[in-house]
């Protein structure tokens, strides 16, 4: 859990250093609002959608439901570009769902 939580704290960093750099490109998050996200709230405009377990490459590639995992939003750019992370505590298994424009 810790690796995790230190990479959620780095992705908020990180957006707080570019939102600085180019704030036109970014949405606008409170300190509130980053504090809840790094707790596992929702923010933002846009919620997490839940997402088929089967991806098509070659080969169908499978994995099992994360049914006691945590959503974390990421930062979203005004392109609504940004990530969702979704974390099982207990298994120590986090997905990454994101969406680039």
């Amino acid at each position: 859990p810790k690796a995790f939580d230190a990479f959620l704290k780095q992705v908020w960093k990180r957006y707080r250093e570019e939102r600085a750099a180019k704030p036109e490109s970014w949405l606008d998050y409170s300190e509130e609002e980053i504090a809840e996200a790094l707790k596992g709230a929702s923010v933002g405009r846009y919620e997490p959608q839940v997402r088929s377990t089967e991806i098509i490459f070659e080969e169908v590639l499978t994995w099992e439901p994360m049914e006691k995992a945590w959503s974390h939003s990421g930062p979203r750019k005004r392109s609504a570009a940004g990530a969702n992370y979704f974390y099982d505590r207990e298994k120590g298994i986090a997905f990454h769902d994101a969406g680039y424009w």
